[in-house]
C-alpha cells in the first residue's frame, strides 16, 4: 500500500480543504473555531464547484491506480486455478467461487482474495474442517511456492495461503468452504456497483482512507469493507432523488421466485431494465436523475456519519414486515447483513465509537 501513498495523501488533502471551505458551513458548532472561520469567508461558495472538482478528479485518479495491472490479474487467475485444482483433487463436485472484493470489482493489489470452495452436502463447521484439511494437503503438493496456515478458530474457518516471499506482486488467498452466503453477498454488491459506477470510486476511496487511518480491520473491532460498501448504498438509496434502488426490495415487488442458500432468501434484481424503471419512479414526477460528483458524495458521506447519524441500523432493504422491532436507541454504528437482517455485520466495539466519530470528522 506504500507505493499509493502520494496519491492518498493528495485527496485527503483536496478533502480536507473542501470539508473545511463548503461543508464546515453546515456544522460550525462542531467544527474547530479557526474552521468556523473560515467557513464564513465571503466568496467560499463561489470555489465549492471548483473544489468540488479537484477532489472528484483525486478520487478518479486514485480509483484508476488502484486497479489491477494485466500481470496481477494474471497471477490471481493462475492462483485460482491452483486451488481450484486442489479443490477438485480434494473434494467431489468442488467448484471455485470468489468473494469479498475480487468479486465485486473493486480488489487492490496488495489485498488477499477470498475464496469459497463449493462443495455439496459439507455445511456444518466439523465436515469444513475435515474438508479443509483435505484441501491444505492438495495445496501442499501443487508447490512450494506458498504456506498453508490453518486458522480453524475462525467464525468461519479456513486456510490462509500466503507466499514464501513476499513480492509486489505476490498475493495471498482465504480459503473457505461452502461460504455461500459471502458468495451470495458479494454478487449483490457486484450488481450495486455495475448499477452506479460512482459507487465503485467512493468504495475504492473510502477503504482507502479507512486502511490508512488504521480503522479498516474487524478483527480489531473497526469496520469490515463489507460494512463500510453497505454504509455507501445506504447513504446512496436515501438521497434527493436516490442514486440507487434496494434490489432486494425490488425484487419483492417484481415477485422473483424466492432463491435460497442454506435456508436463506438470497434474491434480488439483476435486471437493467427493472433497475432503470424503479430509479425513473423513485425520481417522481420530474424525473431528473442524480448527478451529484463523488466529490459532494464523498464529503457527505463523512458529514453524515461524523455528524447527522445518531443511531439506528443501517440497512440496504426494508425488513420491518420479518424482523423483530429493534431498540434502535442502543444501535449505533449497526450495519445490517442484507441476506440476514438483524444480524449485524460491523460489530464495532463500544471502546471505540468516540474515535470512530472523529475519523468522519476529520
Amino acid at each position: 500500500f506504500n507505493k499509493h501513498e502520494t496519491a492518498m495523501s493528495m485527496w485527503s488533502a483536496s478533502l480536507r480543504f473542501y470539508h473545511t471551505r463548503v461543508w464546515g458551513r453546515l456544522s460550525c458548532r462542531a467544527c474547530a473555531a479557526a474552521s468556523a472561520a473560515e467557513s464564513c469567508v465571503p466568496g467560499s461558495i463561489a470555489n465549492a464547484s471548483w473544489q468540488d472538482s479537484a477532489l472528484s478528479q483525486e478520487m478518479q485518479r486514485l480509483a484508476e491506480k488502484l486497479k489491477p495491472t494485466p500481470e496481477q490479474e494474471s497471477v490471481k487467475d493462475s492462483l485460482l486455478a491452483r486451488i481450484d485444482a486442489a479443490g477438485k483433487e480434494a473434494l467431489d463436485g468442488c467448484t471455485v467461487a470468489l468473494f469479498g472484493s475480487a468479486a465485486t470489482g473493486v480488489w487492490t493489489p496488495g489485498s488477499d482474495l477470498d475464496v469459497s470452495l463449493l462443495a455439496p452436502g459439507i455445511t456444518e463447521r466439523h465436515a469444513q474442517v475435515r474438508a479443509l484439511r483435505k484441501v491444505a494437503s492438495a495445496l501442499r503438493r501443487t508447490g512450494a511456492s506458498h504456506h498453508v496456515q490453518p486458522r480453524f478458530g475462525a467464525q468461519m474457518p479456513i486456510l490462509h495461503w500466503y507466499p514464501r516471499k513476499r513480492r509486489s506482486d505476490s498475493i495471498a488467498c482465504d480459503i473457505s468452504v461452502s461460504n455461500v452466503l459471502a458468495v451470495a453477498n458479494s454478487r449483490l454488491l457486484a450488481q450495486y456497483i455495475r448499477t452506479d459506477e460512482r459507487l465503485r470510486v467512493l468504495v475504492v476511496t473510502v477503504k482507502s482512507w479507512a486502511r490508512r487511518r488504521g480503522i479498516n480491520d474487524r478483527s480489531r473491532g473497526t469496520f469490515s469493507s463489507f460494512a463500510l460498501t453497505l454504509m455507501l448504498i445506504h447513504m446512496l438509496q436515501w438521497r434527493s432523488p436516490p442514486i440507487l434502488p434496494s434490489l432486494q426490495d425490488l425484487a419483492i415487488a417484481k415477485r422473483h421466485p424466492p432463491v435460497y442458500l442454506q435456508g436463506t432468501d438470497c434474491r434480488y434484481s439483476s435486471c437493467p431494465h427493472e433497475i432503470s424503471k424503479e430509479l425513473k419512479r423513485l425520481q417522481g414526477d420530474e424525473r431528473i436523475p442524480n448527478e451529484e460528483t463523488v466529490g459532494q458524495l464523498l464529503v457527505d458521506f463523512f458529514r453524515y456519519f461524523g455528524y447527522e447519524y445518531e443511531r439506528g441500523a443501517i440497512a440496504i432493504r426494508e425488513s420491518s414486515s420479518f424482523v423483530r422491532p429493534r431498540d434502535d436507541e442502543t444501535n449505533f454504528m449497526v450495519v445490517d447483513n442484507p441476506f440476514e437482517p438483524g444480524k449485524d455485520v460491523a460489530n464495532i466495539e463500544v471502546r471505540l465509537y468516540t474515535r470512530l466519530r472523529e475519523e468522519f470528522r476529520r
